[in-house]
């Protein structure tokens, strides 16, 4: 662990090749629209298939998710550096695991209630609701 006079220098080639990876996921999740496979799990999806739009997603997908854990490996090594174990983890459960428990809880459930629009009898949001705790895909 360092002193706390040392200075860190900021790595902004990390934070870029962060920025360019979030804002891919843009591109990458319009393109699959387009795919009207089996295999692309998206709720929204058009009645043509766009074959350049596939294997620009496609080449996305091959590196997206790998150089994202990379950034994430790098920044965990240079923040355990800077903070320790302790602080680490603190500062992870208040800054990643309480908003995702909130979005579990409220916003994933509204995104997978969204593909029963426009079909016949769809379920109550409610039900959807209790059903999406209980795995049910009610």
């Amino acid at each position: 662990m360092s002193s706390p006079t040392t200075r860190k220098i900021r790595r902004h080639d990390l934070d870029w090749l962060r920025v360019i990876s979030v804002l891919l996921l843009v591109p990458f999740h319009s393109a699959l629209i387009f795919a009207l496979g089996r295999q692309y799990v998206v709720y929204i999806k058009d009645t043509v298939q766009s074959d350049v739009l596939l294997k620009i997603a496609g080449f996305i997908y091959i590196w997206h998710m790998p150089l994202l854990f990379l950034i994430a490996g790098a920044a965990t090594w240079f923040a355990l550096d800077v903070r320790g174990g302790r602080g680490y983890v603190r500062e992870r459960v208040l800054r990643l695991l309480i908003p995702a428990l909130v979005a579990f809880l409220t916003y994933i459930p509204f995104m997978t209630y969204i593909h029963w629009f426009g079909s016949e009898n769809p379920p109550l949001f409610l039900t959807h609701w209790q059903g999406y705790f209980t795995f049910a895909g009610a």
